[in-house]
């Protein structure tokens, strides 16, 4: 499975093999799945915010 970056993801930081989130999958810093157990438990997942609309 490949990380789809048309779709919403989260940046994952931390000491882990893990550099993106998306729809509760973990992928690598080439956007390859990870299998379970391939991430350390330190990671922190980060999802960027939805970006506000001008005036708002």
């Amino acid at each position: 499975m490949k990380l789809d970056k048309s779709k919403p993801y989260g940046s994952v930081h931390g000491d882990s093999k893990a550099a993106f989130e998306q729809d509760g999958v973990l992928f690598d810093a080439d956007g390859e799945a990870l299998q379970d157990g391939d991430a350390e438990e330190s990671a922190v997942v980060e999802t960027p915010a939805p970006l506000k609309k001008p005036g708002k």
